[in-house]
């Protein structure tokens, strides 16, 4: 059966086929290594990572192959965060999915081009590569600007950045001319002023969407999803 095909029969059940394989046809024209990366949020659950997983593998069989980026658990430390990666590692396992942990060199403010290589060279081969950092806020961007991802998903609950009544904002502009969000929570605000200046810096292109684990098919493949974008 055809890649293509896979995905038209998943989503004609919601009538939604040929916006999925448009965006189909978008991501297959990007170098391996550049199609997603997927950022997991510290405080995502076992639970979570179980929905996750089945989602990443049927990427996989369609031979778009993530790039799974996340930091330590809250209140972690290096332990924790390399039990964590191991968590994410073997949930991605019992989904059938290939992966391999992969050390985020970063150099001169960019991850290394040695780094993208070897994560272009596992994507060929339908594996994904683990990216764990010490300090997300303050890796994210030499990460993404070395990787320049055609899709940047923010896996976290709730599935969405939320309003200061708790509401999921299904849309917002980080670019705001005075640099204040005063639709957006307390608690969701230092991650978007972390991230309105990157994607400033990536280009006219360049977007995150946060959506949970369960919805990250529907954030890929349709215009419309379920979280922020």
């Amino acid at each position: 059966m055809e890649e293509s095909d896979l995905l038209v029969r998943f989503f004609r059940a919601i009538g939604a086929e040929r916006e999925a394989e448009m965006y189909f046809r978008l991501f297959k024209k990007t170098e391996p290594g550049r199609f997603a990366v997927l950022e997991v949020a510290p405080d995502l659950s076992p639970l979570s990572l179980g929905i996750l997983s089945p989602q990443i593998a049927f990427l996989v069989e369609i031979d778009l192959i993530p790039i799974i980026l996340h930091g330590p658990p809250p209140g972690g430390g290096e332990e924790e965060t390399e039990a964590w990666t191991e968590t994410i590692l073997s949930a991605l396992r019992i989904g059938d999915v290939e992966a391999e942990e992969v050390t985020a060199d970063i150099e001169e403010g960019v991850l290394s081009k040695k780094v993208c290589r070897k994560i272009k060279g596992l994507a060929r081969n339908k594996v994904v590569s683990v990216l764990a950092v010490a300090d997300l806020a303050a890796s994210r961007g030499a990460i993404l600007r070395g990787l320049r991802p055609f899709k940047i998903v923010r896996l976290a609950e709730p599935g969405g950045l939320r309003s200061p009544r708790g509401e999921i904002l299904e849309y917002l502009n980080l670019s705001a001319d005075d640099g204040l969000f005063p639709n957006v929570a307390a608690e969701d605000l230092p991650f978007v002023l972390e991230v309105g200046p990157l994607l400033y810096e990536l280009g006219p292109r360049a977007g995150i969407q946060v959506a949970t684990p369960g919805n990250l098919l529907g954030e890929l493949f349709l215009v419309r999803g379920t979280g922020t974008y």
